[in-house]
């Protein structure tokens, strides 16, 4: 749920370990827009559409590496280069889930 505690935020990251590993970067725009409760998939959505086509992955505004606990690559600064594949997980306090990946059209 991404909300900045740190039992959730370790539920979180134990989560994205077990099914990606360590390899891929993690962000969150929720810090930079805030809760937006049911446009929060809307909002992830718009952000993935824009970081593809610009190039950027944006870092997590105020974030604090769980590195001891969880070996997350957590993006703390932007990162600047191609951008092809982007995995967004939206969870709310009701219980709903929704995964969905979004990537570069091979037409660029």
């Amino acid at each position: 749920h991404g909300n900045g505690s740190v039992l959730l935020d370790s539920c979180e990251a134990g989560a994205i370990l077990a099914v990606v590993g360590e390899t891929v970067s993690v962000t969150t725009i929720k810090p930079t827009v805030g809760e937006t409760l049911g446009a929060a998939g809307a909002f992830q959505a718009a952000g993935v559409v824009l970081a593809i086509a610009n190039g950027v992955v944006p870092g997590v505004v105020g974030a604090v590496p769980l590195a001891v606990t969880h070996p997350l690559n957590l993006v703390l600064n932007p990162m600047v280069g191609p951008v092809g594949t982007i995995l967004v997980n939206t969870l709310d306090r009701g219980g709903s889930a929704v995964s969905f990946v979004l990537r570069r059209s091979s037409n660029g």
